[in-house]
């Protein structure tokens, strides 16, 4: 009967103490295991006790401090490993989750991919580590997936992962460390060792650190970096990073955009007809058993009202439900209601290398004229967080609110719109922009996004003399637009996870990020979220961050309108549907543990 090795408990919760010091944490051998793991037919189901460590020998410095050996273990590892949670003993088999979709992604490219191609992508791809979408309320938990252990090295630089043996693909050819060097040298480089380029990506600055991937052997991934990178785990378990295979794509990195698989996640394709429906099937060989519990998932093309509709009378699983229905849903109580943590938020952009709307007078004025408590409200039922900062206020890295008030009364929400109004008009008189002579910036609106709610927004810039010129577009048209920088400013629905800061700084914010649309440029800046990166002390580094977060503010190099704190729904019968705030590509769209239950759709009708 196969085995897997039983998962060990390293140490500490997932918080800001994560990123500890591990250049200067006492030595450590790696612990000793008994026989490489292999993939499993039965959860584990029992915890293990806290892995001992063995202490390497230590020599004295100059100065008196203890060191080790360098590339020996460190004793205080950042993101400890623990146990997955055990399957739930109430969970069925069997089962179809339906989902009515109203926008489609572009493809099926989950490494060049900035949101929803990730969803599409995540049921039949898995990731080296993954975020607890098992257990409610635990969604900021690192858990292990087809990496089950891993440590880093006493000098902060070496990290090594341990991976799963026995998985094979959908096709039946085995997974191993070579598949995952191959996604690493391939997302950080836009290139794999055959010359082949993919067309973007879009996460290669959050790994821009890293100078090295190998193989130790078929089933040790080593991974060297430029200097200590406690994000690493935390970023390598979103679901942009994808364990594709490599005897399929590499030399053939376009086929990404049309091929699904094959993966070696919990479902596999059954058909698909490009903008109408997708249906996945179960992976009868995953090799993470007892999962997945449903047959498969079937996704169809609707409109909005469509998407609602359906949902609300148990046709699908998951659906839509507008802003202005969200109260009386939830107040209904047939949907079950569940909340995403803030993994983003709809903000504006300015293009930094287009004349004149680069001048800082303009993306200030843009700052102090959009009113985002009043587009919260009317256009999203309040369903948000009303918050000017960089980070959402409940997040350890966001800014004391005394301190953000401070920096410009336009991200200071006390302050009346009426005065940012005056502050904003005055701006723009600045570089030439009055009533008799008004703004007018192209303004290319994402329909998904912000297709009903823009007229809000546009009137609050109509009323500082902007006057933009609008067209609207659809996803995949819309993120080519974003991404060539074929505006003058643009709204958008920024998305990313939040456990470290790497990932939204790098992405969003340095200078040359494939997801920096508006090219913001700021090298003070990016050598400070370089410094941060690096930094161990998390009080040194905490102080950066929230540095960086004045600039950015001071700046306007992204002018936030609000904080996601969405609400979705789904059908009652839906059993173990955890959210996730990686939010797309995340653990949450590949259905990994959840169910149906059938007998209470039964009984209701459905």
């Amino acid at each position: 009967m196969l085995k897997r090795r039983r998962r060990w408990l390293i140490g500490f919760g997932l918080s800001l103490v994560t990123v500890f010091a591990v250049a200067c944490a006492p030595a450590a051998s790696p612990t000793a295991t008994t026989a490489p793991p292999v993939a499993t037919t039965a959860a584990v189901a029992t915890k293990a006790p806290a892995a001992a460590a063995t202490k390497a020998p230590t020599t004295t410095t100059d100065s008196g401090t203890t060191t080790g050996d360098p590339k020996g273990r460190a004793a205080d590892q950042p993101m400890a490993v623990v146990n997955s949670p055990d399957p739930n003993p109430d969970a069925k088999s069997g089962g179809i989750f339906r989902v009515s979709r109203t926008s489609w992604p572009a493809d099926h490219s989950g490494w060049e991919g900035a949101a929803s191609e990730g969803t599409m992508s995540s049921p039949w791809n898995d990731t080296l580590m993954e975020y607890n979408a098992y257990e409610k309320g635990k969604r900021d938990e690192l858990l292990p997936n087809v990496a089950y252990d891993w440590w880093v090295s006493n000098d902060g630089l070496t990290w090594t992962f341990k991976l799963t043996e026995g998985i094979k693909f959908h096709d039946g050819v085995d997974f191993t460390c070579a598949d995952a060097e191959f996604m690493l040298l391939t997302m950080r480089t836009s290139t794999d060792a055959t010359g082949a380029e993919l067309r973007r990506s879009p996460r290669a600055k959050a790994i821009s650190r890293i100078n090295n991937q190998s193989c130790v052997d078929d089933y040790t991934l080593q991974i060297d970096t430029t200097g200590p990178m406690p994000s690493l785990a935390s970023t390598l378990a979103t679901g942009y990073f994808q364990l594709r295979p490599k005897h399929v794509f590499e030399g053939n990195l376009d086929k990404m955009m049309s091929a699904m698989g094959p993966g070696i996640g919990p479902f596999m394709e059954d058909s698909y007809l490009p903008g109408e429906k997708l249906n996945y099937k179960r992976n009868p060989n995953y090799w993470n058993q007892p999962y997945p519990y449903m047959d498969g998932i079937e996704w169809q093309a609707g409109t909005r009202t469509s998407a609602y509709a359906a949902l609300r009378v148990g046709r699908v699983e998951f659906g839509y439900v507008p802003g202005g229905s969200v109260a009386l849903e939830t107040e209904k109580g047939f949907l079950v209601p569940y909340e995403s943590s803030a993994h983003g938020g709809r903000k504006f952009q300015v293009n930094w290398t287009r004349e004149p709307w680069n001048k800082p007078q303009f993306a200030k004025a843009m700052q102090c004229a959009l009113d985002g408590k009043k587009f919260l409200d009317t256009a999203y039922s309040s369903i948000g967080h009303f918050h000017l900062g960089v980070w959402p206020a409940d997040s350890p890295w966001s800014l004391p609110l005394d301190e953000l008030n401070k920096i410009h009364p336009c991200v200071n929400k006390n302050t009346p719109m009426s005065e940012r109004q005056d502050i904003a008009r005055g701006l723009l008189a600045e570089i030439g922009f009055t009533a008799d002579n008004p703004a007018r910036p192209y303004i290319p609106i994402w329909d998904n996004c912000y297709g009903d709610s823009f007229p809000a927004l546009q009137d609050d810039l109509e009323q500082v003399n902007i006057f933009p010129e609008t067209t609207q577009f659809e996803s995949g048209r819309a993120y080519d637009i974003a991404y060539s920088g074929e505006f003058d400013a643009i709204p958008w629905c920024f998305i990313s996870p939040r456990f470290d800061p790497d990932g939204w700084l790098y992405e969003h914010y340095y200078s040359t990020s494939d997801r920096n649309y508006g090219k913001y440029t700021n090298l003070e800046v990016d050598a400070m979220i370089d410094l941060q990166s690096i930094t161990i002390d998390p009080n040194e580094r905490l102080k950066i961050v929230q540095d960086i977060s004045r600039q950015l503010l001071t700046d306007g190099a992204k002018i936030i309108l609000y904080h996601y704190r969405s609400k979705s729904f789904h059908a009652p019968w839906v059993m173990d549907f955890n959210f996730v705030s990686p939010s797309t590509g995340s653990s949450t769209y590949r259905h990994t543990r959840m169910w149906i239950d059938q007998v209470k759709r039964d009984a209701l009708g459905k």
